[in-house]
Parts: structure tokens; sequence; C-alpha cells
């Protein structure tokens, strides 16, 4: 397995052989937030970022579907595929191999760049999916550089997630501090998901030790490839979900079709 991006078709038949098909299933988000939390389960999500025009992900989403492995593909309205012609006819195409189709939410980042109101530029896109027919029960944060970045005294730290009163983040700062950005400035004013007709956060579902993995930034997390392949295996038999901190814990993965465009040359 490389360490860093691009993966190759040698590395995606890796994350299959050592991963998903290790688990006894591979589940969307929105079946973790129903209850299917064991150990030997993993929870699959893809976060469509910028990079791409969302034919990797539709490529991928048939992959998955043809090993029987259901996942959750998180759209981002904000990047140019959203207004490609052919979006609508992707996410189609994504959907009808059976995943879970989700909000990646930028909201809070695009309001301060452009100065429109965070909830309805969700509201926005969240519309514009449902009006298609996609449920989006989820969303998920998107780590736009505008984000975390170390920023001067004035210019508080944010997530995207914070803009639901379920994602508070202590460490940022109290949830009705003043975002500022350029001569743009936003109090934080969080609202429960389900004003928004959501139903969970991907990285806030509530479960008991929940261990993540990903391919963030075209590199896989500490501890790396191997050690957290190690590390599921070791516990892949137990069909309990945790109950203690000493369980094994549930595997909750994030793969970016964006670095997986040479898996499906």
């Amino acid at each position: 397995m490389r360490d860093i991006a691009p993966f190759g078709a040698a590395d995606l038949a890796e994350l299959d052989e050592r991963f998903l098909a290790v688990a006894t299933r591979v589940v969307a988000i929105e079946d973790v937030y129903d209850g299917a939390s064991a150990a030997n389960v993993i929870g699959l999500r893809h976060d469509c970022d910028a990079g791409h025009s969302l034919q990797t992900a539709v490529r991928m989403a048939a992959w998955e579907a043809d090993r029987g492995y259901r996942s959750t593909y998180f759209l981002l309205h904000t990047s140019p595929y959203w207004l490609d012609a052919g979006f609508e006819q992707a996410v189609e195409q994504i959907a009808g191999y059976g995943h879970e189709i989700g909000i990646h939410t930028n909201a809070l980042a695009e309001s301060l760049r452009t100065g429109e109101h965070p909830d309805i530029i969700l509201e926005t896109a969240i519309a514009r999916l449902r009006s298609l027919g996609y449920q989006v029960r989820g969303t998920a944060g998107h780590g736009d550089p505008s984000c975390l970045r170390e920023r001067a005294k004035d210019e508080a730290l944010f997530a995207n997630d914070e803009q639901f009163l379920e994602c508070r983040r202590p460490k940022h700062g109290d949830q009705d501090r003043i975002l500022k950005r350029g001569s743009i400035t936003r109090k934080l004013a969080p609202r429960p998901l389900a004003d928004f007709g959501l139903e969970y956060e991907a990285l806030f579902l509530g479960l008991p030790w929940p261990f993540r993995f990903a391919d963030s930034g075209g590199r896989w997390l500490t501890p790396g490839f191997d050690k957290t392949a190690d590390r599921f295996a070791a516990h892949a038999h137990v069909d309990t979900a945790p109950q203690a901190p000493t369980d094994p814990l549930q595997l909750h993965l994030l793969i970016h079709p964006d670095w997986w465009e040479n898996a499906f040359q």
C-alpha cells in the first residue's frame, strides 16, 4: 500500500483484502446510525471533495456494489462538480448502486467568503439533493482550508460541523463566538441537526469509542495502513457493539475518491 496518493489498482486490491473483505459487513453511515455498530462491521464513507468530476466516485460505487459493500457518499456543494451538467446523472448512478447520499457541508466557510448566511447555504444545498429524490439523513463537515489553519488572533478557528448544536468543539471556543475572515464577521449560532431535517453528523454519531481511519490529504492517518489493518483483523471476529473502553472498536473508514482515480484506469 502506498503511503501517499495517488493510489492505484494494487492499492485498491489491498484495501479490499485487508479491510473490507475481512469485515462481516461493510455498511453506509446511516446503517451505523441505525444500529450496525458491531466491531466486525465497517462503516464506510466517501467525502467527495473538489478535485474531481464525480466519475471516480461513480466507478468506486460500482466496484463496491459488485462486492456487496454499501457506503455513504457525502457530496460537496461548493465543489465545481456541483454545477456540472452531468452532476445529477452521476449522483443517480451512485445511488442506483445502493449507496447513501449525504451532504458534505462547507456552509460556514462559504459564508465567511460570500457573506451569505450559512443556514441558507446549507438549506439550499440539501434542498437540491432532496428535490432529486434523496433523503439526505446525514452530513459530514468539509475540512475547508479556511477552517483550521493558524489564523491571526482575531480570526477564530472553526470546523464546518459547528453549524450544528450537536457538534460542540470546546477547544475552538464558545458556541456563540464571533468568526472573522477578512472583512466578513459571523456570529456562530448553531442549530439542531433536526432543523435541517438531518439525523446525524458523521463524526458525532455518539457511538462508544469509534475507531476512525482515513486517507485525508492523500496520506493514511496515524498509526498508518499496516498497523490499522492488523488491529482491525485482530478483532474482526467480534460480533457485538463495544460497551467498554477495553472492548474491540468499530472501524469507520473514510476514503476520498480524489486520491483513487488511478485505481480505475
